[in-house]
C-alpha cells in the first residue's frame, strides 16, 4: 500500500479526512487477543531505513513473528506529518505479520490533528493500532485520580503511564479500532518487569537497529 508523495498542504488536509475515520471503540476483547506486534523504524543513513515488526503472543509474552524490510523514505521530516515519511514503511512490515493489535512506536489520536502515525496506518489498513510515543507531541498532563491523562483543547486524547517501577514513560493513545482503556491494558500487559519499554515495540526498535548497523557496516566496508 502506498501513501501518496503531497505537499505540506495536502498532507494536511488528507490527515483531517482521515482522522474522521478513526474509531476509537474496541473492536478486539482482551480475551480473544492472541499475538500482539510491535513496529520501528531505525536509520541506516539519511533517507535510507530498516522497518522491522515483532510480534509476541499475548500469553506468555514469547516471539511470535519477527520481519524487517529495507526502505527508502522520500518524504522530509516534518514535525506532525511522520506518517507521510514512515508509514508506507510500516505498513510494508505490518502486512506480512499477522496480529490481532499492532503497537507503533508513534502517536495515534495524541496529535494536533487527532491522526498521528497510529492512526494513519491503523485506518489505511484497517487494523487494530495502538499509539506508543516516548514523547508527548501535544496537549498537557492533567492528574485525574491515579490516573495521568493527556488533555488538549479539553478532550482525552491520550494517557502518559509507567506500567512498572523500572519502566519509563510512555505517551498511550488511540490508533484505530481500539478505546484508551482497553489501549492501556494491553501496553501494561505486554511491558514485563524486565522490559523499560513495550516487548513488542521494544523488540522491533532491537532488530530494526541492528539490521541498519549491520547494513551500514557493509557500506562502510566497501
Amino acid at each position: 500500500m502506498k501513501i501518496p508523495k503531497l505537499s505540506v498542504r495536502e498532507a494536511i488536509e488528507l490527515q483531517k479526512k482521515l482522522a474522521a475515520q478513526v474509531i476509537r471503540k474496541d473492536f478486539v476483547k482482551l480475551n480473544e487477543i492472541k499475538k500482539v506486534a510491535g513496529v520501528d523504524i531505525s536509520f541506516e543513513r539519511k533517507n535510507k531505513a530498516v522497518a522491522a515488526c515483532v510480534s509476541i503472543d499475548f500469553e506468555n509474552l514469547d516471539v511470535v513473528d519477527e520481519i524487517w524490510e529495507k526502505v527508502e523514505l522520500s518524504f522530509p521530516y516534518i514535525p506532525g506529518l511522520l506518517a507521510f515519511r514512515e508509514g508506507e514503511a510500516a505498513i510494508k512490515v505490518m502486512e506480512k505479520v499477522n496480529a490481532d493489535v499492532y503497537l507503533i512506536d508513534g502517536h495515534g489520536i495524541a496529535h494536533p490533528r487527532r491522526l498521528g502515525i497510529a492512526s494513519h496506518v491503523g485506518v489505511l489498513l484497517d487494523k487494530v493500532t495502538i499509539g506508543v510515543a516516548k514523547n508527548l507531541l501535544c496537549g498537557k498532563i492533567i492528574k485525574k485520580d491515579s490516573n495521568e491523562l493527556i488533555m488538549d483543547k479539553g478532550e482525552i486524547i491520550g494517557q502518559r503511564i509507567k506500567p512498572h517501577v523500572n519502566a519509563k514513560y510512555v505517551y498511550v493513545s488511540v490508533g484505530h479500532k481500539i478505546s484508551l482503556g482497553t489501549a492501556v491494558k494491553i501496553v501494561r500487559r505486554v511491558t514485563p518487569k524486565e522490559c523499560k519499554l513495550p516487548k513488542p515495540t521494544l523488540l522491533a526498535h532491537e532488530l530494526s537497529t541492528r539490521i541498519a548497523k549491520g547494513l551500514q557496516k557493509t557500506l562502510n566496508n566497501f
